[in-house]
């Protein structure tokens, strides 16, 4: 399985992860893939790519935006995007741009989005998602918040992202199940933010700081999954914890 969400340092104070040790890492442990979707920025993309090739890895560069709803439109929502070509790149340096130059609490508009869309594939990560925030409420807007994504994103182009700590989930269960839904791939995206386990301490006081709260508070405030596919996996362990809650589809879609 391809790590697909990589965060490293250059997204500030909410990764370990060095780009030189996160590729020799991967290396050793002849992980050949690699994706980088450091939140808004693509300040490491180049050096990235580079060193990524230097050891023959093939560089997936991406992109975790955050992005106004299409149907909460005051709030932001994170999705992740992935350059195909290079106008993909040039799409997802526009969009980095865009949102790193707006003022004060503007959002980056939907509207905005769907004008740099036609080479990116596009990942809607059901953690924190749109229409998993609808879900429990309103089951209409959320299935329309999702088809409102399938309108704009090039057929073959959109895919929804699970993590291991999401399956079974009773938020997401439901709207898993509905036919707007069964149509579109999964692939898993567990956020990869340190190198190793005995970092987590470390990850923590970091998003601590950003947060400007106690470390006892940070997962309350961030929501974040105590799950061991944090950190950089050799890729048949991380399948064998997905093989345990019989996903196939999302082992195969990401290989």
């Amino acid at each position: 399985m391809i790590p697909l969400q990589i965060t490293s340092s250059y997204t500030l104070l909410d990764s370990t992860i060095t780009l030189d040790r996160l590729i020799e890492k991967a290396d050793e442990k002849n992980i050949r893939s690699l994706g980088l979707t450091d939140r808004n920025v693509l300040y490491g993309a180049f050096e990235f790519y580079k060193k990524c090739r230097k050891r023959k890895i093939k560089p997936l560069i991406g992109l975790t935006l955050d992005v106004g709803g299409n149907t909460l439109l005051e709030k932001e929502f994170p999705i992740l995007l992935y350059a195909r070509n290079l106008k993909g790149y040039q799409q997802l340096m526009q969009l980095s741009t865009r949102k790193m130059t707006l003022s004060g609490k503007e959002i980056l508009s939907f509207d905005f989005l769907k004008e740099n869309l036609e080479d990116l594939i596009v990942i809607l990560p059901l953690l924190n998602s749109e229409p998993v925030c609808l879900q429990p409420d309103n089951e209409k807007k959320a299935l329309l918040s999702l088809k409102m994504w399938q309108e704009i994103v090039p057929e073959g182009n959109l895919y929804l992202g699970t993590s291991l700590g999401l399956i079974g989930k009773k938020e997401t269960e439901t709207l898993l199940k509905t036919e707007e839904v069964k149509g579109l791939p999964w692939v898993a995206v567990d956020e990869i933010r340190i190198m190793d386990q005995n970092e987590q301490l470390s990850l923590r006081v970091l998003q601590a700081i950003r947060i400007g709260t106690q470390l006892k508070e940070v997962e309350k405030v961030e929501n974040i999954l105590k799950q061991s596919s944090l950190y950089l996996q050799v890729h048949h362990c991380l399948e064998n914890e997905y093989c345990q809650e019989t996903v196939d589809e999302i082992i195969a879609n990401v290989k």
